[in-house]
C-alpha cells in the first residue's frame, strides 16, 4: 500500500488515521511516523502527540520521544 494507508486482513489498502503519516492498522494507536507540521507532530511509542509524555523528551531534530536514561 503506499505511504498513509495500511493493508488490512482482506489485503485491501484502508487510509491511516488522521493523526498518521505512516501506519500499520487502524486507528490513532497504530502510527508508525506523524505528520511534521501536523498538530500532533511527535511519535511516542505508535501514538502522534503535540508533547511527549512524562519522563521522556525529544532529542534534536527528531520527531521520536525517547525515554529519559
Amino acid at each position: 500500500c503506499p505511504n498513509g494507508y495500511y493493508s488490512d486482513s482482506n489485503k485491501k489498502c484502508m487510509k491511516c488515521h488522521s493523526f498518521c503519516k505512516e501506519c500499520d492498522g487502524a486507528g490513532y494507536s497504530k502510527c508508525l511516523s506523524c505528520h511534521e507540521n501536523g498538530v500532533f507532530p511527535y511519535l511516542d511509542v505508535s501514538i502522534c502527540v503535540n508533547r511527549c509524555s512524562k519522563f521522556k523528551y525529544l532529542p534534536a531534530n527528531s520527531q521520536i520521544c525517547v525515554n529519559c536514561s
